[in-house]
Protein backbone atom coordinates (compact mmCIF):
# COMPACT_ATOMS: atom_id res chain seq x y z
CA UNK A 1 0.00 0.00 0.00
CA UNK A 2 1.39 3.52 -0.67
CA UNK A 3 1.78 6.26 1.80
CA UNK A 4 0.17 9.56 0.42
CA UNK A 5 3.07 12.31 -0.69
CA UNK A 6 1.22 15.08 0.56
CA UNK A 7 1.56 13.53 4.36
CA UNK A 8 5.41 13.84 6.37
CA UNK A 9 5.58 11.05 9.12
CA UNK A 10 9.00 11.63 11.10
CA UNK A 11 11.46 9.37 10.88
CA UNK A 12 13.40 8.56 14.15
CA UNK A 13 17.08 9.19 13.31
CA UNK A 14 19.16 6.13 14.41
CA UNK A 15 21.51 6.68 17.03
CA UNK A 16 24.48 6.12 14.68
CA UNK A 17 23.06 8.55 12.24
CA UNK A 18 23.05 10.84 15.31
CA UNK A 19 26.84 10.01 16.00
CA UNK A 20 27.77 10.67 12.57
CA UNK A 21 25.92 13.59 12.73
CA UNK A 22 26.82 14.89 16.05
CA UNK A 23 30.56 14.20 14.52
CA UNK A 24 30.29 16.18 11.32
CA UNK A 25 28.91 19.34 13.72
CA UNK A 26 32.03 18.90 15.92
CA UNK A 27 34.36 19.16 12.48
CA UNK A 28 32.59 21.72 10.98
CA UNK A 29 33.09 23.56 14.53
CA UNK A 30 36.64 22.91 14.73
CA UNK A 31 36.64 24.66 10.85
CA UNK A 32 34.89 27.53 12.01
CA UNK A 33 37.60 27.88 14.54
CA UNK A 34 40.19 27.39 12.71
CA UNK A 35 39.13 30.24 10.21
CA UNK A 36 38.70 32.57 12.99
CA UNK A 37 42.02 32.19 14.44
CA UNK A 38 43.58 31.83 10.95
CA UNK A 39 42.09 35.07 10.31
CA UNK A 40 42.54 36.25 13.33
CA UNK A 41 46.31 35.87 13.16
CA UNK A 42 47.00 37.26 9.98
CA UNK A 43 45.47 40.44 10.87
CA UNK A 44 47.76 40.62 13.80
CA UNK A 45 50.76 39.90 12.40
CA UNK A 46 50.09 42.64 9.70
CA UNK A 47 49.18 45.51 12.67
CA UNK A 48 52.21 44.53 14.17
CA UNK A 49 54.17 44.78 10.96
CA UNK A 50 53.05 48.01 10.37
CA UNK A 51 53.66 49.64 13.40
CA UNK A 52 57.24 48.18 13.17
CA UNK A 53 57.52 49.73 10.12
CA UNK A 54 56.12 52.92 10.92
CA UNK A 55 58.43 53.04 14.04
CA UNK A 56 61.45 51.51 11.56
CA UNK A 57 60.64 54.63 9.36
CA UNK A 58 60.54 57.37 12.28
CA UNK A 59 64.05 56.25 13.91
CA UNK A 60 65.43 56.15 10.55
CA UNK A 61 64.20 59.74 9.63
CA UNK A 62 65.53 61.18 12.88
CA UNK A 63 68.66 59.50 11.91
CA UNK A 64 68.98 60.46 8.32
CA UNK A 65 66.81 63.98 8.79
CA UNK A 66 65.07 62.90 6.10
CA UNK A 67 67.58 62.28 3.82
CA UNK A 68 68.09 59.90 1.03
CA UNK A 69 68.96 56.96 3.37
CA UNK A 70 64.95 57.95 4.80
CA UNK A 71 63.66 57.66 1.20
CA UNK A 72 65.46 54.59 -0.19
CA UNK A 73 64.52 52.76 3.40
CA UNK A 74 60.91 54.00 2.58
CA UNK A 75 60.86 52.69 -1.06
CA UNK A 76 61.36 49.38 0.20
CA UNK A 77 59.75 49.14 3.72
CA UNK A 78 56.15 50.82 2.22
CA UNK A 79 55.77 48.66 -0.60
CA UNK A 80 55.98 45.91 1.36
CA UNK A 81 53.33 46.66 4.21
CA UNK A 82 51.42 47.48 0.68
CA UNK A 83 51.64 44.04 -0.61
CA UNK A 84 51.56 42.31 2.63
CA UNK A 85 48.33 44.54 3.31
CA UNK A 86 46.65 42.84 0.55
CA UNK A 87 48.24 39.58 1.09
CA UNK A 88 46.64 39.66 4.37
CA UNK A 89 43.54 41.05 2.90
CA UNK A 90 42.55 38.56 0.72
CA UNK A 91 43.48 35.80 2.63
CA UNK A 92 41.31 36.96 5.25
CA UNK A 93 38.20 36.99 2.92
CA UNK A 94 38.68 33.39 1.50
CA UNK A 95 39.00 31.97 5.15
CA UNK A 96 35.70 34.48 5.72
CA UNK A 97 34.03 33.02 2.70
CA UNK A 98 35.34 29.48 4.18
CA UNK A 99 34.05 30.20 7.40
CA UNK A 100 30.12 30.85 5.88
CA UNK A 101 30.37 27.18 4.29
CA UNK A 102 31.23 25.83 7.42
CA UNK A 103 28.39 27.55 9.36
CA UNK A 104 25.97 26.80 6.50
CA UNK A 105 26.87 23.16 7.40
CA UNK A 106 26.05 23.17 10.53
CA UNK A 107 22.61 24.74 10.11
CA UNK A 108 22.06 21.96 7.91
CA UNK A 109 22.79 19.94 10.84
CA UNK A 110 20.54 21.75 13.41
CA UNK A 111 17.47 21.69 10.96
CA UNK A 112 18.00 18.42 10.52
CA UNK A 113 17.74 17.58 14.40
CA UNK A 114 14.94 19.96 14.27
CA UNK A 115 12.96 18.48 11.33
CA UNK A 116 13.23 15.01 13.45
CA UNK A 117 13.04 15.96 17.03
CA UNK A 118 10.79 19.15 16.36
CA UNK A 119 10.63 19.09 20.60
CA UNK A 120 13.94 20.68 20.54
CA UNK A 121 12.23 23.75 19.81
CA UNK A 122 10.98 24.05 23.23
CA UNK A 123 14.87 24.24 23.98
CA UNK A 124 14.70 28.22 23.04
CA UNK A 125 12.21 28.93 25.57
CA UNK A 126 13.68 27.16 28.17
CA UNK A 127 17.33 28.76 27.22
CA UNK A 128 15.71 32.35 27.61
CA UNK A 129 14.06 31.57 30.61
CA UNK A 130 17.43 30.86 32.21
CA UNK A 131 19.08 33.78 30.42
CA UNK A 132 16.92 35.76 32.55
CA UNK A 133 17.18 34.30 35.69
CA UNK A 134 20.94 34.22 35.52
CA UNK A 135 20.99 38.48 34.19
CA UNK A 136 18.61 38.70 37.23
CA UNK A 137 20.81 36.47 39.92
CA UNK A 138 24.35 38.43 38.61
CA UNK A 139 22.60 42.26 38.68
CA UNK A 140 21.80 40.95 42.38
CA UNK A 141 25.06 39.42 43.25
CA UNK A 142 26.23 42.45 41.57
CA UNK A 143 24.22 45.43 43.78
CA UNK A 144 24.93 43.04 47.26
CA UNK A 145 28.65 43.59 46.41
CA UNK A 146 28.44 47.31 45.99
CA UNK A 147 25.60 48.09 49.34
CA UNK A 148 28.65 46.22 51.44
CA UNK A 149 31.34 48.01 49.67
CA UNK A 150 33.48 51.06 52.14
CA UNK A 151 35.16 54.26 50.16
CA UNK A 152 38.74 53.52 50.51
CA UNK A 153 39.23 56.81 49.25
CA UNK A 154 36.94 59.35 50.98
CA UNK A 155 36.54 62.77 49.86
CA UNK A 156 37.92 65.35 51.68
CA UNK A 157 35.84 67.92 53.75
CA UNK A 158 34.78 71.00 52.43
CA UNK A 159 37.65 73.21 53.72
CA UNK A 160 34.69 76.30 54.12
CA UNK A 161 32.69 74.19 56.52
CA UNK A 162 35.56 73.53 58.83
CA UNK A 163 37.03 74.87 61.81
CA UNK A 164 40.66 75.88 61.83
Amino acid sequence: MEQPHNEHLPMELSSQLVTMMTTEHYNLQTGRSMTISEANGRSSLFVGAVSSGLIALAFVGQISQLGTPFYVFSLVVLPTLFFMGLITFERVMQAGAVDVIYAGGINRIRQLYLEYAPQMRAGVVAFLVSLVLHQRYQWSQVMRVVRTMRDLFPSQPDMKHTKR
